[in-house]
């Protein structure tokens, strides 16, 4: 198949990369090439903000849309205005073209922030009411609903990640949990060791999109997390020990958020994840539990 990968040189995207040039034949939509282009692939320059549906190829059998503007809950937070053009307009303008160039399947990397957190022991489901907790979320929620809530003329998947993490990944989370172990500095928690979530390693997610832009007709929405709900306590603990670093934590009196996502619908359609929590820090950080 011909695909046109945008956000090729962000996290998932720039891992999703060589492994769909040694399948596919790739079109890589970026801002800036970074050098040249891998073997299978050829970049395409543009802007998904004043995107020109002109200077799109119109022989792209697939669309794997991963270019997103993130957020930083931890820093300054981005606004919606600062967001919305590549995260909102962008979605827009790739849809518009894909409707009239012969596109037979649209894969968007999502997130499960659209459904925010839900109360300690829950696990969100793809059904569950969107709650975007901020900016960031309600773009990648609006984005999300232009894909799905129209009978497109092309299949449709959004990949809702949650907590995608590898060592050079972008997760503001992991970022800032490693900032604060480097630094000796607490870690918050709630009262049941929480929040609570069910990271999913880069190799994992990778598999993952290449699954759903090569499926017949993949789920419209499906939650992409990984084989274990674990506590910040156990992830932190496990963090630490990967890079030398005894985690301190300041424990809050309420019960935590849970983060946790439901992966029935991913099982069912696109096969679970396989990586362990302990086995993918190890991998990530450098040392065996």
């Amino acid at each position: 198949m011909r695909i046109l990968l945008t956000g090729a040189t962000g996290f998932v995207g720039r891992h999703v990369l060589p492994e769909l040039c040694a399948r596919h034949d790739v079109v890589a939509l970026v801002r800036r090439p970074p050098g040249p282009a891998p073997s299978g692939a050829a970049w395409l320059t543009g802007d998904l903000e004043t995107l020109d549906p002109a200077s799109l190829p119109t022989d792209i059998d697939v669309v794997i849309h991963e270019a997103s503007r993130i957020d930083d809950p931890f820093g300054r937070d981005p606004g919606l205005m600062e967001l919305a053009g590549t995260n909102v307009l962008g979605m827009l303008h790739l849809l518009d073209w894909a409707a009239g160039a012969g596109v037979r399947r649209f894969v968007y990397g999502s997130t499960g922030g659209i459904v925010g957190a839900g109360p300690s022991g829950s696990a969100a489901r793809e059904i569950d009411r969107a709650q975007p907790p901020n900016p960031y979320n309600l773009t990648k929620h609006l984005a999300e609903q232009a894909l799905v809530s129209y009978r497109w003329p092309f299949d449709v998947c959004s990949l809702r990640y949650y907590a995608p993490y590898a060592r050079d990944g972008s997760n503001p989370l992991i970022i800032h949990l490693l900032q604060q172990l480097e630094a000796g500095l607490p870690v918050s928690i709630g009262a049941d060791d929480g929040p609570w979530l069910n990271p999913v390693h880069i190799s994992d997610a990778v598999a993952i999109t290449i699954r759903a832009a090569e499926a017949h007709a993949p789920p419209r929405v499906v939650n992409v997390a990984g084989p274990d709900a674990v506590s910040m306590v156990e992830f932190a603990s496990l963090l630490g020990a990967a890079i030398g670093r005894e985690p301190r934590f300041e424990r809050a009196a309420d019960p935590s958020p849970s983060w946790v996502a439901d992966t029935e619908v991913l099982g069912a359609s696109l096969g679970l994840s396989v990586v362990r929590v302990a086995e993918g820090i190890a991998r990530e950080w450098g040392r065996r539990p």
